[in-house]
């Protein structure tokens, strides 16, 4: 089975498998504060994405899109951008499964995808650019430094801002953009960086 075929099949294997896992959640009581909940929900998926990035690396080793025209540099990047979208993909299904079980105001629902994306993408791109250049430890440390420090963020914004009736997501554009933005924009860059070095390593 070539790699982008069996990407596919892990992707919706470890997919299933966590939004399955989300079914025993519907009867966990409802928090009045769900702020802490949330913040390790988030956590958990992000900790679960990280896992799934982990497992489809190995698939990244070999040279993906033969005559395409893209040299090794252009190959291997697009298989990682591939990877990395397949990891987000299950963070956003397995984030808004869990947050249905846990019965979530819907705007708080949409807000676990947000956050759960905002996890996904910069670790998943760190870990394949580390991972081939550092080595799997420092991959792994990437990974979790990058996604610690969005969810960090999310629990300032959370914690200042608190949430409406009901459990729902309070909107406020200002705070986000100075609390959770800056911090999300940082681990982007990083992980950029360590991706396009990990690109480049021949």
């Amino acid at each position: 089975m070539p790699p982008a075929e069996r990407l596919l099949a892990r992707t919706v294997l470890w997919t299933s498998v966590g939004c399955a896992a989300g079914m025993p959640l519907l009867v966990v009581p409802q928090p009045d504060d769900p702020r802490l909940t949330f913040v390790i929900h988030v956590s958990l998926v992000g900790a679960f994405v990280i896992g799934l990035a982990f497992h489809l690396a190995p698939l990244t080793d070999g040279l993906w899109f033969g005559g395409s025209g893209l040299g090794d540099v252009g190959r291997r990047a697009a298989s990682w951008l591939v990877t990395a979208g397949a990891v987000t993909v299950c963070a956003a299904t397995v984030g808004a499964a869990t947050a249905v079980a846990l019965r979530y105001d819907p705007s708080m629902q949409y807000f676990v995808v947000i956050a759960a994306d905002a996890v996904a993408v910069p670790s998943a791109l760190a870990i394949l650019g580390v991972r081939r250049r550092f080595g799997p430890q420092s991959a792994a440390a990437a990974g979790a430094l990058l996604a610690a420090a969005v969810v960090w963020s999310v629990w300032r914004y959370l914690d200042r801002v608190g949430v409406g009736a009901e459990g729902r997501w309070i909107v406020d554009g200002a705070r986000f953009g100075t609390i959770v933005l800056p911090v999300l924009a940082g681990a982007m860059v990083v992980a950029l960086v360590l991706f396009t070095v990990g690109t480049r390593r021949t």
